[in-house]
């Protein structure tokens, strides 16, 4: 008779079989919904039993879901169990989810969704790691590459505004600080563990008229010539820069600010890249001025590779965020209009995520109450949560909005709204 695996969830000592808390969307969020967090949740395969977090995500479609609460713990689960991780099973401890995100005092730890080396296809065959990435899973590709790119703003405290940062926000120093906060991005995949430091790949600032720079950018494309023509997968970042027609194959072109080699994204990426950026202003091609952020996942191109000559790029699967002229992450042209004027008045501000947030006050307070406000304005005591609400003639966005409405209201939380539909001036800032 085969075996059951349950699960018991610690604050109400309650227990039920794994099959029943996670068999749709619905039951995740009726049973794990009400304990998002971390080590809330253990898998009772074992004795004694294996901690569990029910994490949470916004991107895509909302989901809860379990990952492991630590890298030591997750291999414990008995072979019969579900969430066990052996070999031919990378991605059980997310249950066929986005990667699932842990944060720590000094570190973000990203589970599941990438890995470094790409099986190529046999002949009448499909590899499985191509297998794993059409349809849902590719959404969940993309809805990974931005999870990781927030962590890696926040934790590069780049989603933080202060009047002392004018001017000390320009590309080398945006690209300085995201190298050093990959240090601080751990990797998971099944039984492999590294730094995003490790495959994270931004090119230096590029200017004919000054040799030093000239100089690191041939030490750039040498390295990164080694690792692809080594079949390495790879994650490469950087400024937009344009986005080339359509190819004979329904693919694009498209080139970073400092890169001189572009990045080819194949017929479907293309499509659903600009079906994503379709209702910014400019759409993919955006517009003078636009600031836009790139980050893929690369491999070198099918076919003969001369480890001499840059091998041609293909995305895997690829994210273009947009920011505002200081790259404070922004949602929608409603948000940088907030974002311009709260400079200008020479606010202090911050834009929290919906995930991966590096631990500070501003994201304990936003866990306790359960809400991600638009902005936060912190040179107010109490700080004061800022929402734009945008969409307030679709009934479930209403309804969201009402919700977090009552939790500020219940907690005291003062709070700043514009209901862009009612009016189209912003109003006074608090």
């Amino acid at each position: 008779m085969s075996q059951s695996a349950f699960i018991r969830f610690i604050r109400t000592g309650q227990a039920l079989p794994l099959e029943v808390v996670t068999a749709t969307a619905e039951d995740r969020e009726q049973y794990l919904k009400p304990f998002t967090g971390s080590a809330t949740v253990e898998c009772l395969c074992v004795d004694p039993p294996v901690p569990m977090t029910v994490a949470h995500r916004r991107v895509g479609t909302e989901a809860w879901y379990l990952c492991p609460s630590s890298a030591t713990e997750k291999h414990r689960h008995a072979e019969w169990c579900p969430l066990h991780i052996g070999v031919g099973n990378d991605a059980a401890d997310s249950l066929d989810a986005p990667p699932a995100v842990t944060v720590e005092d000094d570190r973000t730890i990203i589970r599941g969704g990438f890995t470094r080396t790409w099986a190529e296809v046999k002949p009448g065959a499909a590899s499985s790691t191509e297998r794993a990435e059409n349809g849902h899973s590719m959404e969940s590709a993309r809805a990974g590459l931005t999870l990781l790119l927030w962590a890696l703003w926040s934790q590069s405290e780049l989603n933080i505004w202060k009047p002392v940062f004018h001017g000390k926000r320009f590309y080398g120093s945006l690209r300085g600080r995201l190298l050093s906060s990959a240090r601080k991005i751990t990797m998971e995949s099944g039984r492999s563990t590294w730094s995003l430091a490790d495959d994270l790949h931004i090119p230096p600032a590029w200017s004919a008229k000054d040799q030093a720079q000239k100089t690191a950018c041939a030490q750039f494309e040498t390295s990164l010539r080694a690792k692809l023509s080594n079949h390495q997968v790879l994650f490469i970042a950087g400024q937009f820069r344009k986005v080339d027609e359509a190819d004979a194959e329904g693919g694009r072109m498209l080139y970073l600010a400092h890169f001189r080699h572009g990045l080819w994204v194949p017929p479907g990426p293309a499509q659903r890249l600009e079906k994503s950026t379709s209702q910014w202003a400019g759409g993919l091609t955006g517009e003078a001025g636009d600031h836009r952020f790139v980050l893929a996942r690369v491999r070198a191109k099918k076919g003969p590779i001369n480890r001499d000559v840059m091998p041609d790029m293909e995305c895997l699967d690829i994210s273009i965020q947009r920011f505002s002229k200081e790259w404070i992450p922004l949602d929608s042209e409603h948000e940088r209009r907030v974002c311009d004027l709260l400079v200008a008045e020479g606010r202090e501000f911050a834009k929290p995520f919906t995930q991966a947030n590096r631990k500070d006050w501003i994201s304990g307070l936003c866990n306790k109450l359960g809400v991600t406000p638009d902005f936060v304005l912190t040179d107010r005591k109490p700080a004061v949560f800022m929402e734009v609400l945008g969409m307030m003639n679709d009934p479930a966005y209403r309804t969201r909005t009402a919700e977090k409405m009552a939790i500020y209201q219940k907690t005291g939380r003062p709070v700043w709204t514009w209901d862009v539909l009612r009016d189209p001036q912003i109003p006074e800032l608090q």
